[in-house]
């Protein structure tokens, strides 16, 4: 028996949008925007001030912070290129900004991503970017 031929199975229209409205109240980011537009986005306008952090360096904390509260559980996919694109800058300090912010546990690697090269003429491999894990402060200073 399928949903649809038992109404028992299905809510009344009422309990239907009470809980939808309840999703929707939950929802960080909207049906066409992406995580890391809407972290970038307020990374710039409220970038991460330490002053152990060169400014592109907030810029890239503060999208770890915006990315690990977005998702809600602190943890987040970041590429280092996709952490310098976030501040407009080159890929190494992108690199290094990361590296940074885990020596000054900001951020932790909770499982390294891959980068393999693939063999000339074939299929490459899929890639995987860093996982990592907010565990610095959550406010906005």
């Amino acid at each position: 028996m399928s949903l649809f031929e038992n109404p028992l199975l299905l809510p009344d229209a009422e309990t239907f949008t009470e809980e939808l409205i309840v999703c929707f109240g939950d929802a960080k980011t909207g049906v066409d925007e992406s995580t890391f537009y809407v972290a970038t986005q307020r990374a710039r306008n409220e970038p991460f001030e330490d002053e152990k952090l060169t400014p592109p360096q907030q810029v890239i904390a503060a999208v770890c912070r915006n990315l690990g509260e977005l998702n809600g559980n602190g943890e987040f996919f970041l590429a280092e290129s996709r952490a310098a694109d976030a501040a407009n800058a080159a890929k190494r300090t992108g690199t290094a900004a990361l590296r940074k912010l885990e020596m000054l546990y900001l951020i932790v690697v909770v499982q390294k991503g891959t980068n393999e090269k693939g063999e000339k003429g074939k299929k490459p491999p899929k890639r995987k970017a860093t996982e990592y894990r907010w565990i610095g402060p959550v406010e906005p200073p």
